[in-house]
């Protein structure tokens, strides 16, 4: 794709109605890229809003941003500058939601345990292991003796929610945030899914990145909890709220520090030990990053690491380009993809509206047509005009002529009309009935202006009115043909001809259809039938 085609794509993007915080910065960033990337300062610039982004200081990634843009208004220009700045106050985040965001902390995860892979120290979760087993042993449900693989490393990982409540129930009587987890314990059952970890089942995904089949638990906010952990923090991914089970890892890694205290390595080891833990709980769908990491960010719980003389090492960015710039084209592709799809949903209703009047159009012009050849007065005056007025809204209404042909043709004859109206000479009868027709103006008005203004005769008004609707009718489109492709009954007929219209507009239909009939029966224009259009019988 070229790089204007690109550059339309992120602008179109950043239109999109539902935008939240996650895909405004990942849009913009992307922009940003193709329009400052060359700068030297630029790659430092980028790595601090992944950054921000990873630990969803989005307020301060949005800042940056901006002050870079206004940095570079001349480049970017005034008036885009301006846009994103009317945007930027506009974008809200939805804990429901937050699609980019969940499709990035699964990659996230799949690169956190691909940096453990490649150096994989079994020992360390072997002695977690046993850390594990000496807390409250008669509540534990543990099958491991010895940690041998990765994929055993994961298993213990994810049997901590296995351990007894009582295991935590300590440290989130101490917890501050802990009061806050807003989950419901309502039971909703459970639904199937192709996406991995935290993705919503019905989110769109690319197809290299879906997994089997599976069953997931329906999990949902509870309303009710004032002051609500995902009510209160909207731009962090509703999985199932803070993480009640980290508060066990913790009970547990306090046994491990303090039984591996003059361990030279042991920061490095509890580090690795949480990034599994989170890496597990995303990919397995259990929680989203924030709802762990808020756990570990908790003053009594940074205390305990603090008095082991750890610091915890969560916020891993190093070589994570990848993730962060599949996670933009991902943004990108949704947005893009709704756009061009509420474009088509209003380009059909603008097509329904103009076909709608189209067929009001139709109605009308039949009806002032229908009129004149009633007024007696016209069909004996012009007969042949009635003919080709008759025979041209036949065929428009067939749709054997377009719009514009119909409205140039049907004009002159119009006109044609009105100037033989206008130039028939008096007649002493006629000039009798004006004589009659001013005295009972000015006895029923008095002596008020309209009494002296001679009414229109029917063909004069008729024809004024139906040059008046065809000024205001469009060039295009054509009336679609309603004639069957088959004889039936006049009942089928009515039906299948209008069967895919709404209800006003299958009225107006039918009505256009019986006009055009009556105009065709009407044995003094002598209009032959067409055997082609049985609807005209």
């Amino acid at each position: 794709m070229s790089y204007t085609k690109i550059e339309s794509s992120l602008l179109l993007a950043l239109d999109y109605p539902k935008l939240d915080e996650s895909d405004f910065i990942l849009l913009l960033t992307k922009f940003l890229e193709k329009k400052l990337g060359n700068n030297d300062n630029y790659p430092t610039f980028s790595k601090q809003i992944q950054k921000y982004y990873l630990e969803q200081e989005y307020k301060k990634a949005i800042e940056n941003i901006l002050r870079l843009c206004q940095e570079n208004e001349t480049l970017l220009g005034t008036n885009l500058v301006q846009r994103l700045i009317t945007k930027s106050s506009q974008v809200t985040s939805n804990p429901k939601d937050n699609e980019s965001r969940r499709f990035y902390e699964v990659l996230y995860a799949e690169h956190l345990e691909s940096i453990l892979r490649k150096d994989f120290d079994c020992s360390i979760f072997d002695e977690l292991n046993e850390a594990y087993n000496e807390v409250r042993p008669e509540y534990t449900v543990n099958d491991l003796t010895k940690i041998n693989t990765f994929e055993e490393a994961r298993k213990l990982i994810l049997a901590f929610v296995m351990l007894n409540d009582n295991v935590e129930l300590g440290l989130k009587a101490q917890s501050a945030i802990y009061q806050k987890k807003d989950r419901s314990r309502e039971e909703l059952g459970q639904v199937l899914t192709a996406n991995p970890g935290i993705m919503k089942p019905n989110s769109p995904n690319f197809a290299d990145n879906t997994v089997p089949i599976k069953k997931i638990d329906k999990i949902a906010i509870d309303e009710k909890k004032a002051g609500g952990y995902s009510k209160t923090n909207p731009q962090v991914p509703f999985v199932a709220s803070l993480s009640g089970t980290t508060y066990s890892l913790v009970v547990v890694l306090q046994k491990y520090m303090d039984k591996h205290k003059t361990d030279p390595n042991l920061e490095k080891k509890i580090n690795n030990i949480v990034m599994l833990w989170t890496s597990a709980y995303i990919k397995d769908g259990y929680h989203s990053y924030k709802e762990v990491i808020d756990i570990f960010k908790d003053a009594h719980i940074q205390s305990i690491f603090a008095r082991a003389n750890i610091k915890l090492d969560y916020a891993i960015i190093d070589d994570t380009d990848h993730e962060f710039h599949r996670a933009q084209e991902y943004t990108q592709g949704i947005a893009t993809k709704a756009m061009m799809h509420q474009e088509l949903v209003q380009k059909v209703q603008e097509k329904s509206m103009r076909e709608e009047k189209q067929k009001q159009m139709l109605l009308f012009c039949g009806v002032l047509v229908n009129q004149l050849n009633q007024d007696p007065k016209s069909k004996e005056k012009y007969p042949e005009q009635l003919e080709s007025l008759n025979a041209l809204y036949k065929n428009w209404n067939a749709g054997t002529i377009k719009n514009q042909e119909f409205k140039k043709e049907c004009t002159q004859v119009c006109t044609e009309i009105q100037i033989k109206e206008q130039n028939t000479p008096l007649s002493f009868t006629n000039f009798l009935v004006k004589i009659k027709h001013f005295f009972s103006r000015l006895f029923t008005s008095g002596f008020s202006k309209e009494v002296f203004e001679e009414p229109l005769s029917t063909a004069m008004d008729i024809t004024t009115k139906l040059k008046d609707a065809l000024a205001q009718m469009p060039d295009t489109p054509s009336p679609k043909k309603v004639a069957p492709l088959m004889k039936k009954s006049d009942a089928q007929l009515i039906h299948s001809e209008v069967k895919h219209f709404s209800s006003p507009i299958k009225e107006i239909q039918k009505q256009a259809n019986d006009l055009t009939s009556a105009l065709t029966q009407d044995s003094i224009l002598k209009i032959e039938k067409s055997n082609d259009k049985p609807y005209m019988n």
